[in-house]
């Protein structure tokens, strides 16, 4: 498992926290499954208490230069199986949407193993949708999405951990 210090979060649609932990969300720190060494996943913990996050959120880029708001998840929470997310890229700074930006889209689990990988355009609204995205297993998974506005513009990536819920 790669070393994270991240937070437990859930993609806005995929539970996106922005730096809620489970006893922020006022879940029991230990989860359902304290004591329970065989998780793999630790201090990150999927139990059902701290999925229940806002489905909607924004992650801001590591350069501060883009964002991503989540518009639509389905399933929601994100679920094991084939899953659709409609995001908006814009503007850090004033919140405006940024048309056609080149949009790479990469999902893992914490071991590093690519479940699905996309890239496109966003429309000129600024919105992207990705699907189906195949999540292969319950529990936290790492969305990286990586946004370059018009030709020769700066890079940003976003990058966060969710929870995978169980097949519906």
């Amino acid at each position: 498992m790669r070393g994270r210090g991240l937070a437990l979060c859930g993609l806005g649609l995929l539970a996106a926290c922005s730096g809620t932990t489970p006893a922020d969300a006022g879940a029991d720190p230990q989860g359902a499954d304290a004591g329970a060494e065989d998780a793999g996943y630790s201090p990150l913990d999927c139990h059902e208490a701290a999925r229940r996050v806002a489905l909607t959120e924004t992650w801001l880029g590591r350069n501060f230069l883009h964002a991503v708001t989540w518009t639509a998840v389905a399933p929601a929470p994100p679920a094991q199986g084939d899953n659709t997310w409609t995001f908006v890229v814009t503007n850090a700074q004033d919140s405006t949407e940024v048309p056609m930006a080149s949009v790479a889209l990469t999902v893992e689990d914490l071991d590093g193993t690519v479940w699905h990988t996309e890239s496109g355009f966003a429309g000129d609204d600024g919105s992207y949708t990705a699907g189906p995205v195949a999540l292969a297993t319950e529990g936290p998974a790492e969305l990286t999405v990586q946004v370059v506005a018009g030709l020769g513009g700066d890079p940003d990536t976003i990058k966060e951990i969710f929870c995978v819920g169980p097949s519906e």
